[in-house]
């Protein structure tokens, strides 16, 4: 709970957490909530999540390089991330 309150007002701070933090589905979330580019930090497993990646997507579309190939070649994820305003340009 400790570490959830941090990263919901520091979302750089989840980088200084351990690798089994990093893939606790409520820490990534609560990072998530400060910003959407925590998810840089997140587990390989839940950047492969649709629900976080979405999430993530809808805080700040620039997270969507950091989702996994499979998730950045998804329909719906790539349509979610071009309905953004600030649409994220692959250059």
């Amino acid at each position: 709970e400790l570490v959830i309150t941090i990263v919901e007002w520091d979302w750089e701070d989840l980088q200084y957490c351990s690798a089994r933090l990093r893939d606790d589905f409520d820490v990534v979330m609560a990072a998530l909530s400060d910003y959407g580019i925590a998810l840089l930090w997140a587990s390989d497993r839940l950047k492969d999540n649709d629900e976080i990646v979405k999430y993530a997507i809808r805080r700040r579309v620039y997270a969507y390089k950091y989702a996994t190939k499979r998730l950045q070649e998804n329909p719906e994820i790539v349509e979610l991330a071009m309905k953004q305003k600030d649409i994220y340009n692959p250059t």
